[in-house]
């Protein structure tokens, strides 16, 4: 098995009329997408051994995990 995070941010734009709140939701945005980019850049080519007893949950998928999907 090997873990990948995942994030569809490359960019944000920034409009001069915006407020420090949104600002600082975007900043968290980019610092997310960096942590996630930088977690797979060190992580991205190792791989895991998991026992047998544990795959079967792995292999769930979304809908199998929310109620109501």
């Amino acid at each position: 098995m090997s873990i990948q995070g995942f994030s569809t941010v490359d960019r944000v734009e920034i409009a001069p009329d915006e407020s420090e709140e949104e600002l600082k939701e975007k900043a968290d945005t980019l610092s997310r997408a960096d942590e996630i980019r930088n977690f797979n850049a060190f992580h991205g080519s190792w791989v895991y051994e998991i026992e047998e007893r544990f795959v079967e949950k792995l292999e769930l998928r979304k809908a199998d995990l929310v109620e109501g999907a």
